[in-house]
């Protein structure tokens, strides 16, 4: 199942990683902004594909905490920044923690590449191993990301 928590500018990376693994799209924003607690059952696994800054809101982190997510414990992370300081793996392992999940992978994409070759393949890369319950590189990024080396 796809958790799409992203602008409507950057949907398109959820929707090719839905259509390789096969898998439905559940806008969260939708669930969220409903502010009731909302039960998502699925076999297969969770695939959170967020817009970092907006996670990065503990307010959004506490209305997360609302939606229950039940059966597969297998969670992959994507996240849209902006490349500027972002730290998507402690991210994604605090959300696994939350959620009593198994990180199975967590990658980057950079706000806004719609057209980017690199980024809709990986993303149809990313779609296959959900797709197989396959983990992928845990802490990979497609696009060299500020600050991702060490500071001076």
């Amino acid at each position: 199942m796809i958790l799409d928590y992203t602008f409507d500018n950057d949907k398109y990376i959820a929707k090719l990683i839905a259509e390789q693994a096969s898998d439905q799209i559940i806008d969260l924003n939708e669930l969220i902004n409903s502010g009731e607690k909302a039960s998502l059952f699925s076999e297969r696994p969770y695939v959170l594909v967020a817009d970092y800054n907006r996670l990065l809101n503990l307010k959004t982190l506490f209305k997360m905490g609302k939606t229950v997510t039940e059966g597969s414990k297998i969670i992959y992370c994507i996240f849209v920044t902006d490349g500027k300081r972002s730290y998507p793996l402690n991210m994604a392992k605090n959300i696994c923690a939350v959620k009593g999940g198994v990180l199975f992978g967590c990658e980057s994409f950079l706000r806004g590449k719609r057209n980017d070759e690199a980024a809709l393949l990986k993303a149809k890369q990313l779609g296959s191993c959900v797709r197989d319950s396959v983990p992928f590189e845990v802490g990979t990024a497609i696009f060299p990301m500020r600050f991702a080396g060490k500071r001076k």
